[in-house]
């Protein structure tokens, strides 16, 4: 895939560092602020031989652990990537 490309993906686990983590025809994607359960579109940022990372563009079906964030800048600030999971 090539940078900015938009893919569709659905988030299967999530890394030590909090990234989202889906899978899509043996690839591995890292994904901040998506949440296990979550189906997103995304974007490519960059690519490396069995994986990539990926920006964030919309949530298309939200998983069931999603909450609103109870900080207004949360996304944008970045310190509390975690915020949006229900404990």
């Amino acid at each position: 895939m090539e940078k900015n490309q938009v893919f569709t993906v659905e988030i299967s686990d999530i890394s030590q560092e909090g990234l989202g983590i889906g899978k899509q025809e043996g690839f591995v994607w890292f994904i901040k602020d998506a949440l296990v359960g979550d189906v997103v579109e995304a974007a490519v940022m960059k690519s490396k031989k069995h994986y990539g990372f990926a920006r964030l563009q919309r949530v298309l079906s939200p998983s069931p652990h999603r909450r609103k964030a109870s900080c207004s800048i949360a996304r944008a600030c970045g310190g509390c990537q975690l915020q949006e999971m229900a404990y």
